[in-house]
């Protein structure tokens, strides 16, 4: 069968009930999500907003302390002001998109502008998330975020009852290519050579992989 007519099939019945999302990635990290994301975004039935990791089911500090989420702070004073690690990964965010933003020189896009404005200044409730993907119209349309594989059963089953329809996509990979894969990643971001980390290290970090 044609894979095109999955995607009508499946678009139709998107059409009559107008539930966006209509998916949503759930990881593993380092599986394949961004390439994923990217096919997807460029799909013309497809809509994904202009953030790739909405990070919006992982957002509690108080649940998830090891996923730093931008998310964290419900408060707008706190994402401009706070120490926490929440409000530091949401100004980071809002520089790296002011910098791309000035430096690849686009031109002035207002409804682009306001979609990002709407991610970072939002008030994180459901109907926000629901907001996020208002322009879908009558396309398929979700995100991926890889910290939800870490969910916890209570919050999956809230994803269930908010959007009860939603489709979810796991990606899954060879373990042990999926965590040299972070470990990799993990450590360029920090300019480190991962030959120069000592042995045990690398073990510890195993566990946050």
């Amino acid at each position: 069968m044609n894979p095109s007519s999955h995607i009508d099939s499946y678009q139709d019945n998107i059409v009559m009930k107008k539930e966006h999302p209509t998916f949503i990635g759930v990881g593993v990290p380092k599986a394949g999500t961004t390439w994923l994301h990217y096919r997807f975004k460029h799909h013309p039935d497809i809509y994904t907003p202009v953030h790739k990791e909405l990070h919006y089911f992982s957002r509690s500090p108080g649940k998830y302390p090891h996923l730093v989420s931008r998310l964290g702070e419900d408060s707008v004073t706190n994402r401009l002001y706070g120490n926490s690690e929440g409000a530091k990964a949401w100004r980071q965010y809002f520089e790296s998109f002011l910098d791309s933003y000035t430096q690849n020189n686009e031109e002035f896009n207002f409804t682009k502008l306001r979609r990002y404005f709407n991610y970072l200044f939002g008030d994180y409730s459901q109907d926000w998330y629901k907001s996020l993907f208002q322009n879908a119209v009558n396309r398929i349309s979700g995100e991926f975020t890889p910290a939800y594989a870490a969910l916890k059963r209570k919050d999956i089953d809230a994803i269930k009852d908010f959007l009860p329809d939603v489709k979810i996509i796991l990606l899954l990979r060879n373990p042990i290519d999926r965590i040299w894969s972070h470990l990799r990643s993990a450590y360029s971001r920090k300019q480190i050579g991962i030959t120069q980390v000592p042995v045990d290290r690398l073990i510890d970090n195993l566990g946050r992989a």
